[in-house]
């Protein structure tokens, strides 16, 4: 039986933040950071944070400003805010009132952008930062065929007219996300570049974070983490010790798995899981069974 206890944080811009500590009477000081993505909140994150927590970590899940019982109504924010504040505010917390010294984190799609995007613009967290595990995620590289691009044009423009991108209509979230909040990943991916507002080039950085890195990734997310996108964004870190996960049925899986089910679901409870916590608590590089 886990603890769920919620800590209110509050940003540098004055946000109210929510950051959860799962924990159970089998967790021990091995923390592990985690975080959702766009059209999301800490649900995604509560199954497997839970299953981690029974085998000894103590998780903590950051939920984004306008996402779950953080502050619903802030005023307009991207990517970089949540990484530059969200995350900041979390892992400044993490590391400086709790005084954990060592942490992993385990994101989703998005959160794996705004972690990378805050430790590149905090370089000062990124030695207490252990094992980093980057569900479906990338960006710059979702556009690889014309037929992508005009997909993603079209997405754009129409969530650039509406306002928004309808998370619940379009069945890939709970939520829905504002124009101002998504017109970054679509530029990033039309453009095929993974830049800050001021030009900071994020892309380019990216080896400069050290850490072993997972990158977990569906057969089946062919929009917005396509698996030869997450393997060109895995491969951009330079890390020797850097391990890819393909979860498809080719490679012994029960299913290809989408999008949200590679992390969320009864399958990945059976089959993914289970390797991930391999792959934390292994401290040499080694080869996954399933890796290809």
């Amino acid at each position: 039986m886990t603890n769920e206890v919620l800590i209110r944080l509050l940003s540098q811009d004055q946000v109210s933040l929510a950051l959860w500590k799962i924990s159970s009477p089998a967790s021990q000081p091995r923390h592990l950071f985690m975080t959702h993505g766009t059209f999301s909140d800490r649900r995604i994150c509560l199954g497997l944070a839970r299953h981690l927590a029974e085998r000894g970590f103590t998780c903590w899940i950051l939920e984004w400003r306008g996402h779950g019982d953080s502050q619903r109504d802030p005023p307009p924010f991207n990517f970089e805010t949540v990484a530059l504040f969200d995350v900041a505010a979390a892992l400044r917390y993490l590391l400086e009132e709790e005084g954990i010294t060592r942490l992993h984190c385990v994101t989703h799609s998005g959160g794996g952008l705004a972690l990378a995007m805050c430790l590149l613009r905090h370089p000062h967290f990124n030695q207490a930062i252990g094992k980093i595990a980057l569900f479906a995620c990338q960006a710059g590289y979702a556009a690889q065929t014309p037929w992508r691009r005009l997909r993603l044009i079209g997405m754009r423009e129409a969530c650039r007219l509406a306002g928004r991108l309808p998370g619940k209509r379009l069945g890939i979230g709970v939520q829905d996300e504002s124009w101002h909040m998504m017109r970054q990943w679509f530029d990033w991916n039309i453009h095929k570049r993974f830049n800050g507002a001021d030009g900071f080039d994020y892309l380019r950085r990216l080896p400069q974070i050290s850490a072993p890195i997972l990158a977990v990734f569906a057969e089946n997310d062919s929009l917005i983490a396509p698996p030869s996108a997450c393997r060109q964004f895995l491969a951009a870190f330079k890390g020797q010790e850097n391990q890819a996960l393909f979860c498809s049925v080719a490679a012994g899986f029960s299913a290809g798995y989408n999008h949200a089910r590679v992390m969320h679901s009864s399958s990945a409870s059976k089959e993914v899981w289970p390797l991930l916590l391999d792959w934390l608590e292994k401290p040499e590089a080694r080869a996954l069974a399933a890796v290809t």
